[in-house]
C-alpha cells in the first residue's frame, strides 16, 4: 500500500506467515519483520553504530521492556528504520529523549490491536 500526502509518501507491505502471524515485511522500502500490534515505536534514523544500544537504553533506564525489535537499512544512502514492540506505551519523555538524538530523523509512536488468536 503506498499513501501520497502533500508532505511526504509513505508505503508499507505486509504478508502472512502460517494462517496466523501477519508480518509487515516492508516500510518505505526497508525490508523488516515486524509483528503489527501493542505498542509500536518506529525511528528513522542514520545507519550508524550505536543506533540500537542508544535507543534501548532510553527504554531500560525508564523500565520499559522491548518485547520485540526489528530494524531495516538502506545503503544509500546510509539510512535505518529501528521498529520497537513495547511492553507499556511509551511516555512523552522518552520520545523526546530519542527524537533528540542526533541521528534521529522522525519518531513515531502508535498503538494497534492485539493479533486474533487461533
Amino acid at each position: 500500500v503506498e499513501v501520497r500526502t502533500d508532505k511526504c509518501t509513505r508505503s508499507i507491505a505486509g504478508t502472512v506467515f502460517g494462517r496466523n502471524m501477519p508480518r509487515v515485511v516492508s516500510l518505505d522500502g526497508f525490508a523488516m519483520e515486524m509483528i503489527p500490534q501493542g505498542h509500536v515505536v518506529i525511528c528513522f534514523n542514520d545507519d550508524r553504530p550505536g543506533v540500537i544500544g542508544a535507543v534501548g537504553a532510553v527504554f531500560g533506564s525508564a523500565c520499559v521492556n522491548i518485547a520485540h525489535m526489528t530494524f531495516g537499512r538502506k545503503t544509500d544512502p546510509a539510512a535505518a528504520v529501528l521498529v520497537l514492540n513495547l511492553d507499556t506505551a511509551p511516555a512523552e519523555k522518552q520520545l523526546e529523549q530519542i527524537r533528540a538524538m542526533e541521528f534521529i530523523g522522525e519518531v513515531y509512536s502508535f498503538d494497534l490491536p492485539p493479533l486474533p488468536v487461533e
